[in-house]
């Protein structure tokens, strides 16, 4: 091929996928709950809470515990009493599987070949084929996000790590939910018919997960179409003021509530965490505890090109692969509301 055309485009692929070399960004520019987190990141700066982290290796990712639990607590008069303790089982660190995921960039030859001596025709078709490869991307991850039941291999999803049972014996994060009760979420089963039953519903969730004196409070709702409208309307009803979280409305090109200081989130794919019926749900989500972990060397990077066949023709193939983890420090600070109508006029 003239030009080599294969040459250029192994250089401006990678350029194109990011023009600043940091695909992550790219890629999750969209994504609400990971800009969530980086945006708590930038405002607050505190280097020993990152909750977007990249880490250079390890057999696991390891999340340290902030929970109170594993030792004694006890006053005392300081005139011979006895100081008594009791031995517990004590969890330093919750240990997570790195996930690994890999998309990929087909390029047809016979297409290369159409603009290979048209540098302004290169740029626009590797610009429009890596927009689909990143809106792709978001998608997949996206959805990952949000499966109530993912497998093995895949990341360990919200629903996962905030169970509408947390109660059954399972390990989440290499600890026994159903041994510890202190590493179980809260959860609700909603009973509301208006508006303002469903909002006092999510205040008392907020007041149950809160650390109020501490300030370690929720910062985070995230809910299908139907409770987001719920919580807008309200909004809207009462007027009430600083409704609006403007980082996150800025950062997303759109409107973005926010109710007692906790930012809301609209996810469509938020699942029935009620199972049964035609129910809507709502994650509580205090983000300090969260972490999405991302390896240095495999974070939406490149690999090595592949020519293929397709459909008769060759093709050049860019893998782009994904190390990651999504993780929990604390699920007592975490909840969710099930079995919500979606029927809620008023």
């Amino acid at each position: 091929m003239a030009h080599n055309i294969e040459d250029i485009v192994s250089v401006a692929v990678p350029k194109y996928l990011s023009e600043q070399g940091k695909a992550f960004d790219l890629v999750f520019q969209k994504q609400a709950y990971i800009q969530f987190l980086g945006m708590k990141d930038k405002l607050e700066g505190d280097p020993d809470l990152k909750r977007i982290d990249t880490q250079n290796g390890g057999k696991h990712i390891e999340h340290q515990l902030m929970v109170a639990e594993g030792g004694t607590f006890k006053w005392y008069s300081n005139k011979g009493d006895v100081i008594e303790f009791e031995y517990k089982d004590i969890f330093e660190n919750t240990q997570w599987t790195w996930k690994n995921a890999v998309g990929t960039l087909v390029l047809p030859v016979p297409e290369l070949l159409e603009i290979e001596n048209n540098e302004k025709s290169i740029t626009s078709y590797l610009q429009g084929r890596l927009l689909n490869t990143k809106m792709q991307l978001v998608s997949a991850i996206n959805a990952a996000f949000w499966t109530a039941s993912p497998g093995t291999k895949e990341i360990v999803s919200i629903p996962k790590l905030i169970q509408f049972d947390p109660t059954t014996t399972e390990t989440i994060g290499n600890i026994d939910q159903g041994a510890h009760t202190w590493w179980r979420n809260s959860t609700v089963t909603s009973a509301a018919t208006t508006y303002k039953l469903f909002v006092k519903e999510i205040r008392d969730l907020y007041d149950t997960l809160a650390y109020n004196s501490q300030g370690f409070a929720p910062d985070l709702l995230i809910m299908g179409r139907e409770p987001y409208t719920y919580v807008r309307e309200y909004l809207g009803d009462k007027a009430i003021p600083n409704a609006t979280d403007e980082q996150m409305s800025k950062m997303l090109g759109f409107k973005v509530p926010k109710i007692d200081g906790m930012t809301v989130l609209r996810e469509d794919q938020v699942p029935n965490v009620f199972g049964s019926g035609d129910y809507a749900s709502v994650y509580m989500i205090n983000s300090a505890y969260m972490k999405f972990t991302v390896h240095s060397q495999r974070k939406f990077t490149l690999g090595p090109k592949e020519r293929l066949i397709v459909n008769g023709d060759d093709a050049i193939m860019w893998p782009i692969y994904l190390k990651c983890g999504n993780t929990c420090s604390n699920r007592t600070r975490l909840g969710v509301i099930g079995k919500i109508p979606k029927t809620i006029t008023s």
